[in-house]
C-alpha cells in the first residue's frame, strides 16, 4: 500500500528547479534594459525573415535558372552513381 503525503517539503526537491515554478507565474516580467541595436534587430527581425528572405531566395532562384547549371550542380550530376 502507498504512503500518501499531505505535504511536499521544499527539501523534497533539492537540485531541482520545480520549486520555482510557481515564481514564475506571479506578476508581470520585469523589463529589460535593450540597446539600440537589439531593439533594431527585434524589430526588423519579422520583415527581413518573412518578406525579403523570400524575394531574394525567389530571385536567386530564377536567376539560377536562366543562367543555367551552376558548376557545383554539373560536378554532382557527373558524380551520381547510375
Amino acid at each position: 500500500m502507498m504512503k500518501k503525503t499531505s505535504k511536499i517539503k521544499r527539501s523534497d526537491f533539492e537540485g531541482c528547479q520545480l520549486h520555482c515554478v510557481p515564481a514564475f507565474a506571479t506578476g508581470a516580467a520585469p523589463v529589460q534594459n535593450i540597446t539600440l541595436m537589439g531593439f533594431l534587430k527585434s524589430k526588423l527581425a519579422y520583415p527581413w525573415n518573412h518578406y525579403v528572405k523570400k524575394w531574394l531566395k525567389k530571385n536567386y532562384y530564377a536567376w539560377v535558372r536562366f543562367k543555367g547549371e551552376t558548376v557545383a550542380q554539373k560536378n554532382a550530376k557527373a558524380s551520381a552513381p547510375d
